[in-house]
């Protein structure tokens, strides 16, 4: 069964990444170039002549405790700065941190990068506001601020809405 999960792009660093490789498909050659061949091999029988989306996280416990349950076909919200503006699918989770790839996508930040990859698929543009998000979920606050990589428990959705697929209805006819 599928989980959520938000990420976030609200400071710049992060918004630069997010125009890098998720509002813009990435590179066959570069993920040819930086991935080993088993793995590239794998994302192109996924994607196929699809675009490839993806984001990474960094080694942070709670980021990385939330990639080790992301798997494939889970949703993701995107948030920048004060919104959700997509809705996408986790096509595949690379299985070991990727630092030479996440370097060359997003460079280091304090001796950091987002090694944790994973890539994204049916990538969708939404307009859903944080107020309303706090308004529809169950135990979320206007003092909510999405950070990193965070799973949105089902309790949080399912008493209004019932399922997950509900939920991710009403997120896109927000707009």
């Amino acid at each position: 069964m599928a989980e959520l999960f938000i990420i976030t792009a609200s400071r710049p660093a992060a918004y630069k990444h997010y125009t890098t490789s998720i509002a813009s498909p990435l590179s066959r050659d570069l993920l040819k170039r930086y991935l080993p061949p088993p793995e590239f091999q794998k994302v192109e029988s996924i994607f196929g002549n699809a675009p490839i989306h993806a984001w990474g996280a960094t080694s942070g416990k709670r980021n990385v405790g939330n990639w080790q349950r992301l798997r494939p076909e889970d949703y993701v919200l995107v948030y920048v700065q004060g919104k959700f503006v997509n809705l996408a699918r986790v096509a595949y989770k690379l299985p070991h941190p990727q630092l030479e790839l996440a370097r060359m996508l997003w460079g280091t930040q304090d001796g950091e990068t987002w090694e944790y990859v994973y890539f994204l698929k049916d990538v969708r543009k939404i307009n859903y506001h944080i107020d309303r998000f706090c308004d529809d979920l169950v135990g979320y606050s206007h003092r909510f601020y999405p950070q990193g990589l965070m799973r949105i428990p089902r309790n949080k959705y399912e008493p209004r809405f019932g399922t997950l697929e509900r939920f991710l209805e009403h997120c896109t006819k927000a707009m």
